[in-house]
């Protein structure tokens, strides 16, 4: 086998001192290893909060928010019957404080589920286990909320 003598230089050195060249080899195996995980790491991060984004927003490509003060009560309404927009649905977010959970502010999210039905899924296709007594019961009885069943256990309600 002939080698240019920079190889040869190369495997001379790597025979004479093999600890230091399982160490150079040792330390590109870490920083590849360390490369990998950190790509990994920012896709998984990225993909999460895509998900997160789409479950909250959904399909809307426009959204009106309230900066300090709060929009009037019958813009749902003008947007629907002045301008002909059907594909527009109300939500409602904001901080509550819920007794049993001593006080710990939680996130509330109010949505008109049929309004939403072209934007997110929340309810459908029995994922998440939502029963049809339960969408029933929040739709005809007043103060009525889906909670996860996380939450509903660790504050027994």
């Amino acid at each position: 086998m002939n080698l240019s003598p920079l190889s040869k230089l190369g495997l001379r050195h790597s025979t004479r001192h093999p600890v230091q060249s399982l160490l150079l080899v040792l330390g590109i195996a870490l920083g590849v290893a360390m490369i990998v995980a950190i790509d990994l790491a920012n896709r998984s991060a990225s993909q999460a909060f895509a998900l997160s984004t789409d479950s909250v927003v959904g399909k809307a490509t426009h959204q009106i928010t309230a900066a300090p003060a709060s929009l009037p009560t019958d813009l749902y309404v003008r947007l629907r019957r002045e301008l002909g927009l059907t594909d527009v649905a109300p939500t409602v977010t904001g901080l509550v404080a819920l007794e049993q959970a001593g006080e710990l502010p939680l996130q509330l999210l109010g949505v008109d589920p049929f309004a939403e039905r072209p934007f997110r899924n929340y309810l459908g296709d029995g994922a998440g286990g939502v029963s049809s007594e339960a969408l029933l019961s929040l739709l005809i009885e007043p103060d009525t909320v889906l909670v996860t069943q996380d939450l509903g256990q660790r504050y027994n309600l």
